[in-house]
């Protein structure tokens, strides 16, 4: 899955806000349930990203659903 947008991660150390295009993120399809007008299709994903000011490590884990297919 593509993401469209932009991700908004803040650093939890000195609270500095990085930005992630949704195309830099990978996600993952991790499950499907079928529902009323089709498919709701899950996905998940992880990265580690550096604080540009202070250098933190970021750990951000997202997930997406896409529906109807």
């Amino acid at each position: 899955m593509l993401l469209q947008g932009e991700a908004q991660i803040q650093c939890t150390e000195c609270g500095s806000t990085i930005y992630v295009p949704g195309s830099d993120l990978d996600v993952q399809a991790v499950g499907s349930d079928e529902r009323s007008m089709g498919p709701e299709t899950s996905y998940f994903g992880s990265a580690q990203y550096q604080c540009p000011v202070c250098e933190n490590e970021i750990e951000a884990a997202y997930e997406a659903y896409e529906y109807p297919v």
